[in-house]
């Protein structure tokens, strides 16, 4: 006599990470798990009566069959990652992978009707290391082109973008990638500053990444200095105060010490030094550059301090900018 059909739905409870996802006596319909973590499938109703087969499968493939004579079948993938409870039917499944995701059917054959029960389990990893570039690199001039890419690591279900904290859409200058991975903006406008953020989410976690893109007026060169620029015209700087400091110290040791003030008069100083401390030196003058020093913030400048404390003076050269000679 031929069999009925497998029309019986098991209640089944699943339990993820500590939580379960059933529905009473009908099946649940789905269930989410971790990479690396466990789920457990559990029957609620198993048959009151011996199982002769108990047969677990996931997109038409064999995870385990028990029963008959033979010894239990275990499906590839599967050695020593699942546990069957011979009793009540109910499968562990260890150590979750991407792959792992599918719709399980589990069958019950006992005395009487075979029992059948379905769920769709859907494996995540943890969204983690979120950023947003874009290309090409700074400055982003008006007119221009430039791409936004938000990108993370692990399983990205969801993208959404916003600008200054309001959604984003497309337009005939904003385009969309067909998975919200990126955003192409042209031509640019001035008002396309501002901050972009993109949230990206799956249903175990969530992050953010964000970017403040500036637009710059074309013609203009506010892309930011070069720091090669700004390190090697400080150095540059610093190196030149150095030395003038270093001939002051000198000429002041020799006894002659010439300095053009800012109002354009000439100090002299002669005095005598010898390695002995006897002696009578010559007079010495002492020529330098003329050192234009950086304002500060609070719009002085930088003044000579006591050349006995150590101390750090930045200073700019004006090149061809000699002053009147002394008289």
């Amino acid at each position: 006599m031929d069999s009925p059909p497998f029309n019986f739905y098991l209640s089944l409870c699943f339990h993820v990470v500590g939580l379960c996802y059933g529905k009473g006596l009908l099946p649940a319909d789905s269930m989410v798990g971790e990479v690396s973590h466990n789920v457990t499938f559990t029957i609620v109703n198993p048959p009151s009566t011996p199982f002769r087969v108990v047969a677990w499968t996931t997109n038409g493939t064999n995870v385990i069959t028990s029963g008959g004579s033979g010894a239990d079948d275990i499906g590839t993938g599967y050695v020593g990652r699942i546990t069957l409870n011979s009793t009540t039917g109910s499968l562990e499944l260890r150590n979750l992978v991407l792959s792992d995701t599918g719709e399980y059917v589990v069958t019950i054959l006992a005395v009487g009707q075979p029992k059948e029960g379905t769920a769709t389990l859907r494996v995540y990893e943890r969204i983690s290391s979120a950023k947003l570039t874009i290309s090409p690199n700074p400055p982003i001039i008006e007119g221009g082109s430039v791409t936004l890419t938000c990108d993370a690591s692990g399983s990205i279900s969801n993208r959404d973008w916003r600008k200054d904290g309001q959604p984003l859409s497309p337009s005939e200058r904003i385009i969309f990638s067909e998975d919200n991975k990126t955003v192409s903006i042209s031509p640019l406008n001035l008002t396309d500053s501002g901050i972009f953020l993109c949230h990206l989410a799956n249903l175990l976690s969530n992050e953010n990444a964000s970017y403040n893109l500036t637009v710059n007026l074309k013609g203009s060169t506010q892309g930011g200095p070069n720091v090669g620029a700004i390190v090697g015209g400080s150095l540059g700087a610093v190196a030149v105060v150095a030395v003038t400091a270093i001939g002051v110290v000198a000429a002041m040791k020799k006894g002659c010490f010439k300095k053009i003030t800012s109002g354009g008069s000439t100090v002299s100083n002669t005095g005598e030094s010898s390695t002995n401390g006897g002696g009578k030196g010559g007079n010495q003058e002492l020529n330098y550059a003329d050192i234009t020093q950086f304002q500060k913030r609070d719009g002085g400048s930088v003044q000579l301090g006591n050349l006995g404390i150590s101390s750090t003076e930045y200073a700019t050269v004006r090149v061809n900018n000699r002053p009147g000679q002394p008289t």
